[in-house]
């Protein structure tokens, strides 16, 4: 059985006595425990009546929360009933502690701060034992469990009689299901969507809360990386969550981008796949929710294969199998969720893999990545059902005196892979072989690089973006996405919601003779050639910046970046104030004048220089074109 047990004012309760002599008896220097003291014991309280305070109190006991030094203490304490349960647990007559395999030891509990899952036999005496610990650490720590808050969940093979004796003697009442350990559901077989329904409930709980149309776009992206892919991160790296749930998560950080308001609709510009792309790429770093998933479950995939002393994964191990059979293990109907999960991203995990050649006894030599930044099957497209000697390793092409067999090579692949397996050097002693994570320049997994990995829009040799300039420009990030729209060729012109199904006129609304569009608005409208004429004659900017005719805007600025054309930033800076121009005169009807643009522009420009001078942060990113 299980029993979850709930700590009433666990922080408050704690005995300062027991939590002294907790530090003595782990050893800590008398002068540090008298250091402890005097944090812990010079607390004064005072209580509010009337907006006003009322006299002090010093407490006998507790520690402050919110206390960056309380959570440490407080662990410090409840490792004493840690240590009291696990001395019970090895004694296997006691029927304290569970064991999920015949070869690991019983896990008696956990524990992390005050949540308390505690396991032991569903027996009276088993129970009254661990019922006279509970009462024994209670009394020296002061500790007070809430029994009505508390729950126990019986197995299936418990009978009717002992549910009963058990919950008389801890007068707890029965569950089916503990229901959240440390934020997380706890079920058996597989969840529904409805199980994790409450993560896009705090998602739109946050929105709630938010002024959509106080924010920018650069400011949804903060909000967004910061806040709504935060929330479900937790969840995600234990569990597999359901399609549904993601999507639906996904959903909500696209509306939240493009939408003016929580009612209002809003019309995504730019598709969700290219959004949740790199910079470098041609997106805006926001993630995927189903890959961060994905990276989370490879990151558990990667500790079972790297960190035998991990506690978790010695018991993943003794249960399921050791790490050199784990791509070869299959899903059984009793395996749980977690590691069933954990299988499905093997083919994910496996292509991350760069073995380095030992004795190559441990490397297949078809389908392990050992030779390039590809499988031999991938490179020769190959079907995996079909192929010759499917088991075959790469010792079996090292001779005895450490060395290919060029020979045997031919057999299998073509002269062009035999020359690059050439290449790579042999030890000349019987060294074992190893492996790295191939996404990283360190060979160390990291999430991030898993999660790029894992969307599916993002292909392994994509060029990098011709405009990805644009985030090292000197300039507000309100522009920076303003211009990313630009360049994406994604502004809401009159003549690109027209061409997107909405009825409206697509003429200019400033000249009224040619249709509204990108080039028309920063280009050839009569309104703009005065602008960058005036800019010029201000010596703001040195030269009018387009002169070639007959070219796009987005092919302009790319060729300006490519020269290095000076002042670039007020350039772009300048673009942004014709469009917020533009939409005074369609929005509030105000008449846009040349000057009153250039005017905006360079008041921006200089908010923006003086807020850069005046902040003591550095910035990380290098700015060029001034």
């Amino acid at each position: 059985m299980a029993l979850k047990l709930d700590m009433e004012k666990a922080y408050d309760r704690i005995e300062w006595d027991f939590l002294l002599s907790c530090l003595q008896q782990l050893g800590f220097h008398d002068k540090w425990i008298q250091w402890i003291k005097e944090c812990i014991s010079t607390v004064s309280y005072s209580v509010i009546i009337n907006n006003e305070p009322c006299g002090f109190f010093k407490p006998t006991r507790g520690l402050r929360q919110g206390d960056p030094l309380s959570p440490y203490l407080f662990i410090l304490c409840m490792d004493v009933l840690a240590r009291r349960l696990h001395e019970q647990s090895l004694n296997p007559k006691s029927g304290i502690g569970i064991k999920i395999a015949p070869s690991v030891s019983r896990i008696p509990c956990l524990l992390f701060a005050d949540d308390c899952l505690v396991f032991c036999k569903a027996s009276a005496q088993t129970c009254h034992k661990l019922k006279e610990i509970l009462d024994c650490f209670c009394a020296q720590s002061g500790q007070l469990i809430n029994f009505q808050k508390s729950s126990i969940v019986f197995s299936k093979n418990t009978r009717s009689s002992d549910k009963h004796v058990v919950g008389g003697i801890f007068n707890i009442p029965h569950s089916s299901s503990l229901g959240k350990y440390l934020g997380c559901p706890l079920f058996h077989g597989r969840p529904s969507p409805e199980l994790f329904q409450n993560l896009p409930a705090k998602s739109l709980a946050k929105l709630s809360n938010w002024k959509m149309k106080c924010f920018s776009k650069a400011g949804r992206v903060v909000l967004i990386q910061s806040n709504l892919e935060a929330l479900p991160v937790h969840a995600m790296q234990c569990y597999k969550l359901p399609g549904k749930i993601t999507d639906h998560l996904d959903r909500i950080n696209r509306d939240f981008f493009w939408k003016q308001s929580h009612t209002g609709k809003g019309m995504p510009l730019v598709a969700w796949d290219k959004v949740c792309q790199p910079k470098q790429l041609g997106g805006l770093g926001l993630r995927k929710t189903a890959a961060v998933n994905t990276a989370f479950l490879a990151k558990l995939g990667w500790k079972i294969l790297t960190q035998p002393e991990n506690f978790w994964v010695q018991h993943m191990r003794a249960k399921y199998g050791s790490p050199e059979c784990f791509f070869a293990l299959s899903a059984k109907r009793t395996d749980s969720w977690v590691w069933k999960c954990l299988l499905r991203i093997r083919p994910f995990l496996k292509q991350g893999l760069r073995w380095k050649v030992g004795n190559g006894s441990s490397i297949n030599f078809w389908s392990d990545v050992w030779c390039a930044d590809d499988s031999i099957v991938t490179m020769l497209d190959l079907d995996p059902s079909n192929l010759p000697e499917a088991n075959m390793k790469v010792s079996a092409f090292i001779t005895t005196d450490k060395q290919w067999d060029t020979i045997k090579l031919r057999h299998y692949v073509p002269d062009s892979i035999v020359q690059h397996i050439q290449g790579i050097p042999l030890p000349y002693t019987d060294v074992g072989d190893s492996f790295c994570w191939g996404y990283t320049g360190s060979g160390d997994f990291s999430t991030k690089s898993a999660t790029w990995q894992a969307h599916e829009n993002i292909g392994r040799n994509r060029t990098s973006w011709q405009f990805k300039w644009i985030w090292k420009l000197d300039i507000m990030p309100k522009v920076k996405i303003f211009l990313w729209q630009l360049c994406h060729k994604a502004l809401p012109s009159r003549g690109t919601l027209l061409r997107r199904g909405i009825q409206l006129d697509p003429l200019c609304p400033a000249c009224n003779s040619e249709i509204e569009d990108t080039d028309h608005i920063f280009l050839h409208c009569p309104m703009a050639q005065k602008v960058w004429e005036l800019a010029v004659t201000h010596q703001w900017i040195p030269t009018l910046p387009f002169a070639h005719a007959g070219s796009s805007l987005q092919e302009e600025l790319h060729v300006l970046s490519l020269n290095r054309f000076p002042r670039l930033s007020r350039i772009v800076i300048l673009l942004w104030s014709i469009w917020k121009s533009r939409n005074a005169l369609i929005f509030r009807n105000d008449i846009p004048t040349p000057m009153g643009t250039l005017l905006r522009a360079k008041r921006n420009w200089a908010e923006w220089t003086l807020r850069m001078a005046s902040s003591s942060l550095p910035s990380s990113i290098p700015s060029y074109h001034q």
